[in-house]
């Protein structure tokens, strides 16, 4: 017996009936039908149901439950089937009438454990597409679904030995249950119209929910027993899929520190990839959050390296690696540094990438092509920060986002320039729910200490338009996130500010599904856009950013969910540490390269400063053998020797300066 699991949210009862009506008319009698409600609020469908449910066979069940998404739905679904096998229908599409009889003939095959069909896609009537793949393949498969859950059936053993649907992914749920099932027996391709699959509505779930973060959540689950299954190694996974380097020495300001979750997330995920991580620190945290287990040396960064004998250095911020100069050229250890941007300039980074123990040194892209300007070497390297995806992701339900919520999160420091979100605040007059959340920073002048006290005088001042909360976890920051439609970034605009870099808490709010609203910069105009792209808004004055947010109120919620899905898989596409930190860690996968490198351009110099030795000697010669010559000879033949030799001369130095 098949058991059909039909799950339905908000569907309309025209949609709903075809779907119905396609399983009532198959021309295989022996099925149950399991319709789960996932509690609809609009009157036309539970009008339909109930007039459904009222007039149905008795082998078709009826179950309402709280909302939760398509995946709970069809577990739901599924804890009721009794069925040998199990397919599934979306309320708005529908089953050819043979769809049922056709499997029932392949399944009588024992050894045939999953099937699936051919998929038919129609905008309205029009027939606009076919979707097969006749022979299975499982590493096509891990790259992207061809399996679609309407032509895809499997016998309920399969369910009871590996589960069900993730409840957590909100797309690609399909894709999901299908690798699970796939990595323990490989379906069978049966080449036969099984559905029609519709895209009429402008929402529905391929539409509303992020396609990168969902991918993302799939590949990373099955990365692992993929690679074991096909005997692949593409996609690290662990410590046993890499070859990172035994040990590397993070030399830092401090840590953990609450604010500064870009250093975190890249330590941890270079701790998840297999990389064996001790940490020196020259000051403590202000406001620390717990660590784990990563050791933690104090004193001399000297005697922390005799310690922990690293096979790699790496330094965050250029102003750690000024200080440490001395130490970081005597060590014998290659070091790799990370620029962030109220401690960096074009000329120290010069002076640090001529330091042959600095192997690379990553940045925000801006500041590396403003760098490359000045020193125009290949030991600098775009590197963009990471997020931490167990925490920043979308909310299951885009649509619920609260849209009148606005929020912004960073430490409390004069650039910031939270005071103009106040301001901002109290000049939407309660149109928008405003949240501050700020990490009260390492104090080290009046003004600073200050700053927190001022804030939160203003906001008074001004009838509290904001909610201002100090030293929020990372988690309920996250949180946050997910719940509000927008994250408005302030900067300031002064020209005495350092740089702009590469905001964190940006990337960490579209991960989170947040429209962005930035300030832009003056001394660093694209990069504030290149850094949010182009569906976000960026704003120069209040009125320009009062402008941005007024724009969002009439925005439909198609326009809603677009923007949310933009920011998402801007932020999964560019921010996850997957793809963020890979430079870093394809790097030190082979640090002798680096000495190796360094061991020929000495060799190139002194090979090409003893040919440049020798030219000289022999200009030299030349010069006295011109004072010997007979008094006819003419001097023109020497003058034009003495000026050949004297460029060979000039382009043999030019070579050693390329070279080195």
């Amino acid at each position: 017996m098949f058991s059909i699991v039909l799950p339905v949210y908000n569907e309309k009862p025209a949609f709903l009936k075809r779907a119905y009506d396609s399983v009532a008319s198959q021309n295989y009698e022996n099925w149950e039908l399991h319709i789960i409600d996932d509690g609809s609020t609009a009157a036309e469908t539970c009008t339909y149901l109930h007039e459904l449910q009222r007039r149905a066979e008795r082998r078709i069940t009826f179950t309402t439950i709280k909302h939760g998404g398509s995946s709970r739905a069809r577990n739901a679904g599924l804890e009721r089937c009794t069925g040998d096998v199990v397919a599934y229908l979306d309320s708005d599409n529908e089953w050819t009438p043979g769809y049922l009889s056709r499997l029932a003939l392949e399944y009588k095959n024992k050894s045939t454990m999953a099937i699936y069909t051919v998929r038919e896609k129609y905008h309205k009537t029009k027939k606009i597409g076919t979707e097969f793949v006749p022979t299975f393949d499982l590493a096509r498969l891990y790259q992207g679904n061809y399996v679609d859950l309407n032509v895809y059936s499997h016998k309920r053993a399969l369910y009871e030995a590996h589960g069900g649907f993730d409840e957590t992914l909100t797309r690609f749920v399909d894709w999901d249950l299908v690798m699970k099932f796939s990595l323990h027996c490989e379906p069978t391709p049966v080449e036969m119209v099984g559905a029609k699959y519709y895209e009429d509505r402008r929402i529905r779930i391929s539409t509303s929910n992020s396609s990168l973060y969902n991918k993302y959540r799939v590949q990373k689950k099955y990365a692992r027993a993929f690679s074991e299954s096909s005997g692949q190694q593409g996609a690290r996974s662990s410590a046993a899929d890499v070859s990172h380097p035994t040990k590397v020495l993070y030399v830092l300001r401090n840590f953990d520190q609450l604010s500064e979750t870009y250093v975190t997330w890249e330590l941890k995920h270079c701790q998840n990839q297999g990389v064996d991580i001790e940490i020196w620190v020259n000051t403590e945290p202000t406001t620390p959050v717990e660590t784990g287990t990563v050791k933690i040396h104090r004193g001399s960064l000297s005697d922390a390296i005799a310690k922990v004998v690293p096979d790699m250095i790496h330094v965050h911020w250029t102003n750690v690696m000024s200080e440490q100069m001395n130490v970081l050229k005597q060590c014998g250890v290659p070091v790799t540094g990370k620029i962030h941007r109220f401690e960096s300039s074009a000329a120290v980074v010069k002076r640090l990438a001529n330091v042959s123990t600095i192997a690379k040194i990553y940045g925000p892209p801006h500041l590396i092509a403003l760098c490359n300007e000045e020193s125009n070497t290949a030991k600098l390297q775009p590197f963009r920060v990471p997020i931490n995806p167990e925490i920043h992701f979308p909310p299951l339900d885009v649509v619920r986002k609260d849209r009148r919520m606005v929020i912004r999160a960073g430490a409390c420091l004069p650039t910031k320039n939270l005071e103009m979100f106040i301001e901002l605040a109290a000049e939407m007059k309660g149109a928008f729910k405003f949240v501050l959340c700020v990490v009260v920073s390492r104090i080290t002048d009046a003004r600073r200490s200050n700053l927190l006290d001022s804030l939160q005088r203003l906001n008074v001042r001004l009838g509290n338009p904001v909610d201002l909360r100090v030293n929020v976890s990372r988690e309920d920051v996250a949180r946050l996130m997910q719940t509000a439609g927008i994250y408005l970034h302030t900067i300031s605009t002064s020209p005495r500010s350092p740089p702009y870099g590469q905001p964190i808490s940006i990337a960490e709010a579209m991960a989170c599904g947040c429209h962005v609203i930035a300030q832009d910069s003056p001394r660093f105009p694209s990069a504030v856009r290149h850094h949010i792209g182009s569906k976000n808004q960026l704003y120069n004055t209040t009125k320009d950013a009062v402008d941005c947010l007024q724009r969002t109120t009439s925005w439909s919620d198609l326009e809603w969910i677009q923007a949310s899905l933009y920011s998402t898989d801007r932020a999964y596409r560019l921010h996850v540490p997957d793809v963020s930190v890979e430079p870093l860690l394809s790097f030190w996968e082979n640090p002798a390269a680096f000495f190796a490198l360094q061991r020929r351009v000495a060799e190139n110099q002194k090979k090409n400063s003893a040919q440049k030795d020798a030219l000289l000697l022999e200009m030299s010669h030349a010069s006295h053998a011109t004072d010997k010559k007979d008094e006819n000879q003419s001097a023109d033949n020497e003058v034009r020797r003495m000026f050949d030799l004297m460029s060979r001369v000039r382009q043999k130095c030019a070579d050693v300066a390329r070279e080195s």
